[in-house]
């Protein structure tokens, strides 16, 4: 009976459009997920690993994804693989039957700060058995996988300008130096520590127009968008030797909306003649504001006078 009624299903008329469209936006959307986290993957775990008996690639992957419980809280490996926080673990195994030993080793990329993925590996360490047999785990490397791009693109623009480019006019150490340029160009800039527990950018001292923020974080926030002509002013505390070094310059301080950004800002009407200040979005601190965000509110700054006026 449901052959016969199969069979005079006219398949010819009948519309898949809107589920083709609804499989093909299903399809964009995990690729789009999984070349996000190809993008944002800060780092390689390497390990090695010695088991006690003889299994199999699966035996080791199930018991790293299902670890975690007893140092990552409610969550384990496999809710971070979910999560995309990591991603496929990698792993080369080989078994000497005639020992009774497996041993090899794993790589899992990661998408955590350099803390949790410290955490990460110490945790896998701490895998005591694989299917009741008994097991080691020993950290090998993490690899940065953010300094070795950074060193691809070096190494190809330097290919790049000596293959690719006709230096009719220049020397041989004019392309060195246009090479050099370009690595210290792309070395993210540093801040250097001042006395009283202050930092600042590496171009504060030769720059006119300055900025101040509270901490050593929010300087290195700063330089990662190119500004990196602030100084930190520690906090509500605000040491005279800060005073003195902005004396001559153009001041505008940039600093969060909470108790400690209004304390911050109600000294410095007493202590400078006049500077400008920056009224960042509510709940919204710079270490974790964006660029386009952060240069729209640099652009609506106003000025305060000891008379407290806005221009």
């Amino acid at each position: 009976m449901n052959d016969n009624a199969d069979k005079n299903i006219d398949y010819k008329n009948i519309d898949f459009s809107e589920s083709k469209s609804n499989f093909t936006d299903l399809y964009q959307k995990d690729l789009k997920q999984k070349l996000k986290f190809a993008y944002d993957i800060k780092f390689n775990i390497f390990q090695t690993f010695t088991v006690y008996g003889i299994i199999e690639s699966k035996d080791v992957i199930g018991t790293i994804l299902k670890s975690g419980s007893s140092y990552l809280g409610q969550y384990s490996l496999e809710q971070l693989q979910q999560d995309r926080k990591i991603g496929r673990i990698d792993i080369n195994i080989s078994q000497n039957k005639h020992k009774g030993l497996t041993s090899g080793e794993i790589k899992i990329p990661v998408n955590l700060d350099k803390f949790g993925t410290s955490i990460l590996a110490a945790g896998i360490e701490c895998i005591e058995k694989i299917a009741s047999f008994k097991t080691i785990f020993v950290t090998d490397r993490i690899e940065d996988c953010e300094i070795n791009i950074k060193k691809k693109v070096l190494k190809n623009a330097k290919s790049i300008l000596n293959t690719k480019f006709r230096f009719e006019d220049e020397s041989e150490e004019e392309i060195i130096d246009l090479a050099t340029n370009l690595k210290k160009n792309m070395q993210q800039r540093k801040y250097i520590e001042l006395e009283d527990n202050m930092f600042a950018g590496d171009e504060f001292q030769e720059s006119e127009n300055v900025y101040v923020v509270e901490g050593a974080a929010d300087i290195a926030r700063l330089s990662s968008f190119g500004l990196n002509n602030s100084i930190s002013c520690n906090g509500t505390v605000v040491p005279t030797s800060l005073i003195e070094k902005l004396k001559n310059k153009v001041v505008t301080l940039v600093t969060d909306q909470d108790r400690g950004g209004q304390m911050i800002r109600e000294k410095f009407k007493s202590l400078l003649p006049k500077f400008y200040v920056v009224d960042l979005p509510a709940l919204q601190t710079i270490e974790k504001i964006n660029r386009n965000t952060l240069f729209k509110y640099l652009k609506g700054k106003y000025l305060i006078t000891n008379n407290e006026t806005k221009e």
